[in-house]
């Protein structure tokens, strides 16, 4: 009697009483090893359109395609045949692969260098994708990976080396930025140095507030802040020492925060004992090395008439390891002393012009 064959992987069923049962078993159980763990290996290179599977080519478990493509290639398996297959795409060139079946139905593309697992049962329901991973990670080494319409993908413009993650560009719609580290860098300035930028976010006013720091390339670097939109108030926080305000900086001086208030007396003997100066810098410098000049106080001189103005801002400078630390002179309290000695020397004019 003759043989008939199962529908999917063509397995030899021998007709009843067949004394020569022993070669359609011996084929079958290779074809089965086959199935569940052999495979084939298609080079695609010249193909295009729809190519059809043999079933020596559709019988394995794995297909492994290679080659350099020059068009997309559509290896369809023939109607009515179901199974499923693990393909990967190991072809070179611009174009796709696609798994399809000749009963009708969806095809399924099986991106370069990805192993993707397909099925079908042979009817026009078609292709149907199990799993698609990648072989190896897409793009080069650094791309961070991300979901591509379900495919994993790299670009160069989000790398991460193991220490450094770099973004071309970087929006956070909510929660926020966290950083446990001293900075994150944005891109560059003319001058070259990293640019910095933390966007708080608008307020119910449409106003926002803009934290960065700034390299113009020739004068100034520093820190700035950015309050509000078309015509945004701008206070700088420059390198060569400076702090820049649009209009004023302006502190609270109320006299109900203020306890122990007492008259600064003898401000005229005081101030006496004061000399301004012009001076240039040894800590800080223009950007391209010149030395900043400027004019002012000592604060040492001051604080021997008003140590009220004087704080200790820093540590002490190389020049003096063992002296005491950078002092800082608030002049708002300078200023102070200032108007109790005019108004001393005003009354000492209005005494004298008395007597005459």
């Amino acid at each position: 009697m003759t043989s008939t064959y199962t529908t999917n992987k063509k397995l030899e069923l021998p007709a009843l009483n067949d004394l020569n049962w022993n070669t359609p078993l011996n084929s079958d159980f290779t074809l089965l090893d086959g199935a569940l763990g052999g495979s084939t290996a298609l080079n695609a290179t010249g193909q295009s359109g729809t190519v059809t599977l043999t079933l020596a080519q559709y019988q394995p478990l794995f297909i492994n395609v290679t080659g350099s493509i020059s068009a997309n290639v559509i290896y369809s398996i023939p109607s009515g045949i179901g199974g499923q297959w693990t393909v990967t795409n190991n072809t070179s060139g611009t174009f796709s692969i696609y798994m399809v079946s000749a009963a009708g139905g969806s095809s399924i593309v099986i991106p370069q260098g990805y192993r993707t697992i397909v099925s079908c049962d042979g009817t026009s329901t078609g292709m149907k994708l199990s799993v698609n991973t990648p072989v190896v990670a897409s793009g080069s080494n650094t791309y961070v990976q991300y979901n591509n319409g379900g495919l994993l993908a790299g670009t160069g413009g989000l790398t991460f080396n193991g220490t450094t993650l770099i973004a071309n560009a970087l929006t956070v719609t909510t929660g926020g930025i966290n950083t446990t580290g001293s900075s994150f860098a944005l891109g560059n300035q003319p001058g070259g140095a990293p640019y910095y930028s933390y966007t708080v976010g608008a307020s119910p006013g449409g106003f926002q507030s803009v934290l960065d720091f700034f390299n113009d390339g020739t004068s100034y670097a520093g820190a700035r802040f950015v309050v509000g939109t078309s015509s945004p108030a701008v206070y700088q926080f420059r390198n060569d020492g400076n702090a820049t305000a649009p209009v004023a900086w302006i502190g609270l001086s109320d006299r109900r925060i203020k306890d122990n208030q007492q008259r600064i007396e003898n401000s005229l003997g005081r101030v006496s004992r004061l000399t301004g100066l012009t001076y240039t810098r040894n800590d800080i410098a223009q950007m391209d090395g010149t030395p900043i000049v400027s004019a002012g106080l000592l604060a040492q001189d001051v604080a021997a008439v008003l140590p009220e103005a004087v704080s200790i801002a820093g540590p002490a400078p190389a020049s003096d390891p063992d002296g005491p630390g950078l002092m800082a002179l608030n002049y708002d309290a300078v200023v102070a002393l200032l108007v109790n000695a005019v108004n001393e020397l005003t009354a000492k004019i209005e005494a004298l012009e008395a007597r005459s």
